[in-house]
């Protein structure tokens, strides 16, 4: 049987990012370069993604995949396409390989079929980054 790792579907994570506004999309790879994402996990391989972000405080984000179609939803005030949102995506797609694929049918997911279960390693260490200039970091919020 086939299987599906949707976090390896770019053209389906292009179009939803392309839903995004340039800020938001600019702040949320702010982000995920920062490290702002601090959990993966996956509760339905194939379909059902959840993170943490932190931000001002630790924000619960849930992406699902059906259909060849993302979507998403965040704790944060703003609840969608927010920048977390867009920072959790980019670090799933990161981490793609560490995720189960699910099973193909004919007509897309086969949601009745045993998930491939493989124990997820830990996520690598982000290498740390350099610090955002304060004239950069000024001029991302003034966006």
């Amino acid at each position: 049987m086939t299987t599906v790792n949707p976090l390896q579907d770019s053209v389906g994570i292009r179009r939803y990012f392309n839903d995004f506004d340039r800020v938001t999309a600019a702040r949320g790879r702010m982000y995920f370069r920062d490290g702002a994402v601090i959990r993966l996990d996956c509760s339905e391989p194939g379909a059902r993604f959840s993170a943490v972000v932190r931000g001002g405080r630790d924000y619960e984000v849930t992406l699902l995949y059906e259909a060849g179609e993302w979507e998403g939803e965040c704790s944060c005030p703003v609840g969608y396409e927010c920048k977390h949102l867009y920072a959790a995506l980019l670090a799933f797609q990161r981490h793609a390989g560490q995720f189960p694929s699910a099973p193909l049918a004919a007509g897309g997911l086969d949601r009745s079929a045993p998930a491939n279960k493989q124990p997820r390693q830990p996520a690598k260490p982000q290498p740390p980054l350099l610090p955002v200039s304060p004239v950069v970091a000024r001029v991302m919020e003034a966006l």
